[in-house]
């Protein structure tokens, strides 16, 4: 599959399911009216071939853009809350250990660091929030910060510096995927456990 893809692929399924009636939960979850919500999934379609050089030396993907705002918008919405504001330097700080080890170990697989760096990133988000906003902002913010450092301090290797390429793309919105059917997977089977024992009891 060709790098960028599979960001393109979820970003038109999230806008087919929204636009459709599904997922109601998700914009309002998210604090998000439902034409906003829609309007930044199309952006980060139209957007995805986009770069912008800020030097000759640093360049910045428009793919990736969109998720700044997303951030900001989460973080005023919970007002900055400790918890969020800690998970997420905690992800970052193990994200980006997990990746330096994985530059050192030069014989590592690249599927097997995004493996270890999904999980860190998974859990860390459902260990500190039940709230499907808090757990967004600390995979998307953990990521994106965890990268930049990285950038940052491997800034020799990379002439220019790309920041929001494609695979990097991919990866975030591969451990969205999977955080949004953990997230509604863990509410529904809740729901179904909770209607369980309700049942029980009228049986009895």
């Amino acid at each position: 599959m060709v790098s960028g893809t599979f960001s393109i692929v979820c970003c038109i399924s999230l806008i087919i399911l929204i636009y459709t009636g599904w997922f109601g939960e998700l914009y309002e979850e998210l604090r998000l009216a439902r034409p906003v919500l829609l309007f930044c999934l199309l952006g980060e379609v139209f957007l995805s071939g986009e770069v912008i050089s800020l030097s000759s030396s640093l360049q910045f993907h428009l793919g990736v853009l969109l998720f700044f705002p997303f951030l900001l918008h989460i973080l005023r919405k919970t007002g900055c809350s400790y918890t969020v504001t800690t998970s997420l330097c905690l992800a970052a700080s193990l994200l980006f250990l997990a990746r330096e080890w994985f530059w050192m170990e030069s014989s590592g697989s690249l599927y097997v660091y995004r493996v270890i760096a999904g999980l860190i990133a998974l859990g860390v988000a459902f260990s500190n929030s039940r709230f499907l906003g808090d757990r967004m902002a600390v995979v998307v913010g953990g990521l994106m910060v965890s990268e930049g450092l990285s950038l940052i301090l491997h800034r020799d290797a990379f002439n220019p510096i790309l920041f929001g390429h494609a695979e990097f793309r991919d990866f975030i919105w591969a451990v969205l995927s999977f955080l949004l059917l953990l997230h509604y997977g863990q509410r529904y089977a809740h729901r179904w456990i909770l209607r369980f024992r309700l049942t029980t009891r009228r049986i009895r």
